[in-house]
């Protein structure tokens, strides 16, 4: 009996920085293709990227990798928490959940609710867990978690849940969404 095998298959990567972004070569995501400044943002506030296209027909599932730079040590057991927010609309302003603007911008929040509270609004990606960890120490990386998006447009959100501000450039951070496809193999 001739049987399929399901492998999984990769498609184009988006990586989420600042155009500053310049990282060593033992610490880089790839190529920059949309825009998210998080220089010195601070404790448990949060940032919001531009509005990013997935594709007309993408991936269901998103692998999510994070790199980042700490200003000072924090203290143990902090993060740093991504979510994602679906739109049906390319324009920046138009279909956001929880209030995003679709630009690159601090996020405070939805009007009339407190940041908790409107985060609680979106799809939480994951968590980069941060040791006592500052920029003289070097650069932390690593996964953030897997994801599943339904619309074609969504909004990035990152949340610094840290004891501390993240170092006063974005040289070294971004956020990798690389999609994943199954990919049915001829039977053998």
């Amino acid at each position: 009996m001739a049987t399929n095998n399901v492998l999984q298959k990769t498609g184009t990567v988006l990586i989420f920085a600042d155009s500053t972004y310049s990282p060593g070569s033992n610490t880089t995501l790839g190529t920059r293709t949309d825009d998210i400044d998080c220089v010195g943002l601070t404790t448990a506030q949060a940032r919001e990227g531009v509005k990013a296209d997935l594709g007309a027909v993408h991936a269901g599932l998103f692998r999510v990798d994070m790199t980042t730079e700490l200003a000072s040590d924090p203290a143990a057991g902090g993060s740093m928490d991504l979510y994602w927010a679906e739109s049906h609309s390319a324009t920046a302003a138009v279909g956001n959940w929880a209030g995003l603007t679709g630009a690159d911008a601090d996020y405070a929040g939805y009007s009339g609710h407190t940041l908790a509270e409107s985060l609680r609004q979106l799809t939480y990606i994951g968590s980069l867990p941060i040791g006592v960890q500052n920029t003289a120490d070097g650069v932390v990386i690593g996964p953030v978690g897997v994801f599943t998006a339904v619309q074609r447009y969504g909004v990035l959100v990152v949340h610094n849940n840290t004891s501390v501000t993240l170092h006063s450039d974005s040289i070294e951070m971004a956020v990798r969404f690389t999609p994943v496809f199954p990919d049915i193999a001829a039977a053998v």
